[in-house]
């Protein structure tokens, strides 16, 4: 019994697996500008993208062409799932790097006709990260960006970082915890932001792979703001 399903599922993913790759496409426009933010757990990342943002478009020239710079986070969870016509969670689990048994796949291959393999969702994130790149304008805080957009000409990649004690100080007044409880929070967060670049970019995160790296601790949003406006404004990006 164990065989058969096994072979049943196996068919399954190869059919959806096929589907997937008939209906992609490349990207005909040259994409860009995109900034992609990752950050370390503890280092505010909601609030950097949306005031960086904000920052970036008092730029004169943005002012005068009426372009305008936006961010996503979650968004892309949202636009995913709605392209794949399946529950959020679906996609959000790929993100957090929860493991699915083979058990669990075969029920909700048999429950749901939208059933779609984590090769597929991976796929969709990808053509909805790289639609987001090619309108230009974007900041993409997290979920694979920095793989995902890697290769674009006009682009810029930023990491925020700070020591470990100012992080765990950061999450245990956010949340009202203890230093311990904090501390394991911040290691099962930044396991997961590290699986989510891995599992796109099939290597394992590392400094490298960012253009600039910015202390929290020790920097101010508005000097860190300047900075990237600079960097941009030598890249030709705003």
């Amino acid at each position: 019994m164990g065989d058969i399903l096994i072979k049943y599922m196996n068919e399954r993913f190869r059919a959806a697996d096929a589907l997937s790759e008939a209906s992609s496409h490349e990207p005909t426009k040259e994409p860009g500008p995109v900034v992609t933010v990752s950050r370390e757990a503890g280092c505010s990342g909601n609030h950097f993208v949306q005031e960086l943002a904000s920052y970036l478009n008092k730029h004169p020239e943005v002012r005068e062409g009426q372009i305008q710079w936006q961010y996503v986070n979650k968004e892309i969870i949202y636009e995913t799932a709605d392209f794949l016509k399946v529950d959020p969670n679906r996609v959000y689990k790929l993100f957090r790097g929860d493991p699915r048994k083979l058990m669990d796949e075969i029920v909700e291959s048999l429950s749901t006709r939208y059933y779609k393999t984590d090769r597929m969702v991976a796929k969709a994130i990808q053509k909805i990260v790289s639609g987001m790149a090619i309108k230009g304008h974007i900041i993409i805080l997290g979920r694979g960006g920095v793989v995902l957009t890697r290769d674009i000409k006009k682009s810029l990649h930023i990491k925020l970082m700070a020591p470990k004690d100012y992080r765990i100080e950061v999450t245990r007044q956010k949340f009202e915890i203890g230093a311990k409880e904090a501390e394991k929070l911040l290691d099962e967060t930044d396991r997961k932001r590290d699986h989510i670049i891995s599992s796109f970019g099939n290597r394992s995160s590392t400094d490298c792979l960012f253009d600039v790296i910015f202390n929290c601790s020790t920097n101010s949003r508005e000097e860190i703001f300047k900075s990237i406006r600079q960097i941009m404004d030598e890249r030709g990006m705003i």
